[in-house]
């Protein structure tokens, strides 16, 4: 088994060194094959951070830029390994997370995910992280920041992620569920707190925002608009 991790970034020089270097740091089997850096456009030194690893394959690709899914689909059509796993560029692996996806396929999952953190401080950050834990564990629809992976064949079977401009890892989760199980794996990733702690109205709106677009999403309202909505809310960061 080998795995290929596909990062896509867009100017996260300031994560992307800790989180290249959790991923050569963690590895306890030998089985990852590569990481693939998928850059859709970086002003900063990400490219350059990138370049530095000698895991990591940057291809860049500007004009994906604003289409997560888009360039989460262009890290697969790179990749080489049999399992697929999908990492935010500012979200640290735990100590042996190799070992821990292969355990899971080796047990006839299709995929899964790891628990979620942030890695600030605070008892509104800590409310956030229980709030999403019921969240995921209501449906098995996990999110990008807690490192979805699948094999390879599952992923070609569902047709990638679906062209969503918000909650894509949600829906690329459902679709993999109607293939076979998911398995949470209890290791907590560790994803930086910064889109809570740097908005101007608070960590308590961004999750009040957070949970409407969850139900939005849920009651069948269409994703475009509320997508929309959403982005423009979060781009309120230090205004």
């Amino acid at each position: 088994m080998k795995i290929s991790i596909i990062i896509p970034a867009l100017n996260e020089q300031e994560f992307i060194g800790a989180t290249l270097g959790a991923v050569e740091r963690h590895s306890r089997s030998g089985i990852v094959a590569e990481i693939i850096l998928i850059d859709s456009g970086s002003v900063d030194d990400t490219v350059r951070i990138a370049q530095g690893s000698e895991l990591c394959n940057v291809y860049e690709h500007p004009e994906l830029k604003g289409a997560k899914y888009a360039v989460l689909n262009q890290g697969a059509v790179y990749a080489t390994g049999d399992v697929l796993l999908f990492l935010d560029a500012d979200t640290l692996l735990p100590e042996g997370f190799d070992v821990a996806i292969r355990q899971v396929i080796d047990r006839g999952y299709v995929g899964g995910a790891f628990e979620f953190s942030l890695d600030g401080k605070g008892l509104s950050l800590r409310f956030i992280e229980l709030v999403n834990r019921i969240r995921y564990r209501l449906g098995q629809r996990y999110y990008g920041d807690q490192a979805v992976f699948c094999s390879r064949k599952a992923f070609d079977e569902v047709g990638g992620y679906p062209p969503l401009g918000i909650l894509e890892s949600a829906h690329f989760c459902a679709r993999l569920l109607r293939l076979g199980k998911l398995r949470l794996i209890k290791q907590k990733i560790i994803t930086s707190s910064r889109r809570f702690e740097q908005h101007r109205l608070g960590p308590l709106w961004v999750l009040a925002a957070d949970t409407r677009v969850f139900l939005l999403d849920k009651f069948g309202f269409k994703n475009k608009r509320f997508a929309e909505e959403y982005w423009k809310f979060n781009d309120k960061v230090n205004q």
